[in-house]
């Protein structure tokens, strides 16, 4: 019996995914059942076959823009990640409504997800236990919700991803007992007596071409001018396309980031509208100061931060990654899965492409972050 397990399937008969995959996973000496699926599966069956498969077990996960498992990139499938009761304990929570959730509702839940990892915990609390947060990602409440929480977590490092919907931009969902739900957010306290580290890495270089934000509808993210321009116009003359040619690829391979402090975070353009203004996956406001970025290798920058995080923490027993969806159309425009799939069998790499990704209280975009877990204390 393995400690962690990972599984996925393609076949979209939710009956047929889930008894492939409980090949894989078939005890019932899980603490977690963490999956991410297409939005493409009727979910309501996928909900029954989930509870019917693994009635004792805590099954918790979101849909997905896209699935990550030890055999690359995939669409239109499921991933599961199963966590061992002897090296894992996992306390839990969900949010319904997250536009009153409150300073004083944080500290209510995460006290109340910190008794029961005191309770059970399997290793020293303060190195060993992170916080996984999974958002309805067309919320737009990613930012409060996460500051929010991250203000009570102390030293606990918070990391997780904004539920997608394959890019339809529909209905993005969570899963948390036997049901999935909207315009919701759920926490999960992970401890583990697994080496542990979190990280969020980019591979965007900067640029010099700027672009200010001079009209904008901050509590919707979306822009109407850049440079006192229709926005779309603006964007698209600086990335030196034409305006009609905006589309996910080219968000993709054409980022802009802001500066905040020595650092800096992707601003990803969501879509374009019909009056030329812009949606974003992040937060945006009137003065926001952008510039222009550019992807640099995709498969050495990963490679390098996989290897980095091996010599810190060991042999890999598992890579969770929140995975932005721009990087996987940038691997799918350079046909460089192969390549990819490659890396993921060989540090064990699972999760999703998300909407966004948060890291320490932060929503970002064009990211790669997660928790790498390394061999048992």
């Amino acid at each position: 019996m393995n400690e962690i397990e990972v599984a996925f399937s393609n076949q979209l008969n939710p009956v047929s995914a889930i008894i492939e995959i409980n090949q894989t996973i078939a005890h019932n000496d899980w603490a977690l059942l963490l999956f991410f699926c297409s939005s493409e599966y009727p979910l309501e069956e996928l909900s029954a076959a989930l509870t019917h498969a693994y009635p004792s077990t805590q099954v918790v996960g979101c849909t997905s823009a896209g699935e990550l498992s030890y055999e690359g990139y995939q669409q239109n499938s499921i991933t599961v990640i199963a966590l061992n009761r002897k090296n894992f304990s996992v306390a839990s929570a969900l949010v319904t409504d997250l536009p009153n959730f409150s300073l004083s509702s944080s500290q209510q839940l995460i006290d109340q997800l910190l008794r029961q990892t005191n309770d059970n915990a399997v290793a020293p609390i303060d190195e060993h236990t992170f916080a996984i947060t999974l958002l309805d990602g067309l919320s737009i409440q990613e930012e409060q919700f996460l500051k929010l929480l991250n203000a009570n977590l102390g030293q606990i490092p918070l990391l997780g991803g904004s539920a997608g919907d394959d890019l339809h931009f529909h209905h993005t969902q969570v899963f948390y007992e036997g049901q999935f739900y909207q315009a919701s957010a759920l926490i999960l306290l992970i401890n583990t007596r697994h080496h542990m580290r979190c990280f969020s890495y980019h591979h965007l270089h900067t640029k010099t071409e700027k672009l200010i934000v001079t009209e904008a509808n901050e509590s919707q993210r979306r822009v109407y001018e850049l440079n006192a321009l229709p926005a779309a116009i603006e964007y698209a003359r600086v990335c030196g396309i034409n305006h009609d040619q905006l589309n996910d690829l080219n968000f993709a391979l054409h980022p802009m980031v802001v500066k905040v402090g020595d650092h800096t975070y992707a601003r990803s353009v969501q879509k374009v509208h019909l009056d030329q203004s812009l949606s974003f996956y992040s937060a945006i406001e009137s003065g926001m100061v952008l510039t222009k970025a550019l992807p640099q290798n995709i498969v050495e920058q990963t490679q390098a931060w996989l290897q980095d995080l091996q010599r810190d923490a060991g042999e890999p027993e598992l890579v969770l990654a929140f995975d932005c969806i721009f990087r996987s159309l940038e691997i799918e425009h350079l046909k460089v899965g192969p390549a990819m799939a490659k890396l993921f069998k060989q540090y064990k790499v699972a999760g999703f492409s998300t909407y966004g990704e948060q890291f320490l209280g932060s929503h970002l975009n064009h990211t790669l972050t997660g928790v790498y877990l390394g061999p048992l204390i």
